[in-house]
């Protein structure tokens, strides 16, 4: 599916460069009932939700949450470790991206 259809280019949101498009409930697109419709091929944005990762400059980024989950807050701290394997998914998926462009 061309990313057109799914989604709107942004700036300023580094290093994020799309947004998902939203139904008039403001849901994903993909959202059927609870469940994702493209789960194993999600984009980068849902794999690490409620966080998202902010660009803070010379190189470095933060997680942050989104206040629209009801479940931050509950259950288990979760420990650097789990940030650090969801930033370690950023750089390989960045690399991966990088390597396609140079070939496009």
């Amino acid at each position: 599916m061309a990313i057109d259809r799914f989604a709107n280019r942004i700036e300023g949101f580094e290093p994020y460069i799309y947004t998902m498009r939203k139904t008039e409930n403001r849901q994903c697109i993909f959202l059927s009932g609870d469940s994702c419709t493209i789960y194993l091929t999600r984009p980068l944005i849902c794999r690490f939700y409620p966080f998202e990762l902010k660009n803070v400059g010379n190189d470095r980024y933060v997680f942050i949450s989104t206040d629209e989950c009801p479940g931050i807050g509950k259950g288990s701290k979760l420990e650097a470790a789990f940030f650090q394997k969801l930033f370690d998914k950023f750089i390989k998926l960045m690399k991966e991206n990088a390597k396609s462009i140079r070939k496009e």
